[in-house]
């Protein structure tokens, strides 16, 4: 396994230019890019431009992703998985308990925060 670096809370910062000062909790359809985001979907792209060829690549790239997770997570890189979406992951959650009559699902009425909230903190996005 590859050697990881500790990343100073200046190195996060940094890699999270979007955040702009502030505290930023919406990871869904919203989530930051972080700055090394660029090469990476770059990679993906010539991956994904040799079609079949560039599987075993993807591949390797996502056990790896698993690796780093289940390590954050002390657990086994088997049960890590990525999932689409939010949705697909309250589905999966949902879908997991074994739901007994009375039992209930509480919701928030917003799926999400409106737009003009995170401007508030970030006076250059107008």
């Amino acid at each position: 396994m590859a050697e990881t670096r500790q990343l100073s809370t200046l190195d996060i910062i940094n890699e999270f230019p979007g955040v702009c000062g502030s505290v930023y909790l919406n990871t869904a359809a919203e989530g930051l890019f972080m700055r090394s985001h660029g090469a990476a979907l770059q990679r993906y792209a010539e991956l994904k431009q040799m079609g079949a060829r560039g599987r075993d690549g993807c591949l390797a790239i996502e056990w790896r992703a698993r690796e780093l997770a289940s390590t954050l997570l002390g657990v086994d890189p088997q049960n890590i998985a990525f999932l689409a979406s939010t949705a697909r992951g309250l589905d999966v959650t949902i879908k997991s308990i074994g739901w007994r009559e009375g039992d209930n699902i509480v919701l928030p009425t917003r799926r999400s925060q409106p737009p003009h909230s995170r401007r508030s903190t970030c006076p250059e996005l107008g």
